[in-house]
């Protein structure tokens, strides 16, 4: 077993025994009763609107791969990249400076995406042109 793979179940396994801990902490019956009394139903809309949230962006990715001529990714593979730039959309800002600063390429390729639409969020991670004049 990797490295990776066992510090990954060792994280799993350590927030199961944290949201025990709570459960105890905080009374098990007192959960029970808020789970009870909770709109399930709620829930799955909220669920089946996230989905077509991500359904609707991916398709949006898909439409902007082919304006820029990019064709023959497999559709997974296309999926799984989508899917993989979601992983910073959370993180704010500083990672995609660094991202930024590592690569000076990036800054050619980051004004082709403004160019072509695809760089929606280029204000809100600060990206400039070689002149150091914000992108907008």
């Amino acid at each position: 077993m990797s490295r990776l793979l066992r510090r990954l179940i060792a994280a799993m396994i350590l927030g199961v025994f944290v949201y025990a801990a709570f459960a105890l902490w905080r009374g098990v019956h007192e959960i029970g009763e808020s789970l009870a009394r909770f709109s399930w139903s709620a829930f799955a809309v909220a669920c089946m609107l996230a989905f077509g949230n991500y359904l609707t962006r991916f398709l949006k990715w898909e439409y902007y791969l082919a304006r820029l001529g990019i064709r023959g990714i497999p559709k997974l593979d296309s999926l799984l990249t989508f899917l993989s730039g979601l992983v910073l959309t959370v993180t704010g800002r500083t990672p995609h400076r660094r991202a930024r600063d590592r690569h000076p390429d990036c800054r050619r390729k980051c004004r082709l995406l403004g160019r072509t639409g695809l760089g929606g969020s280029r204000i809100d991670l600060g990206v400039r042109d070689t002149r150091g004049h914000q992108l907008r």
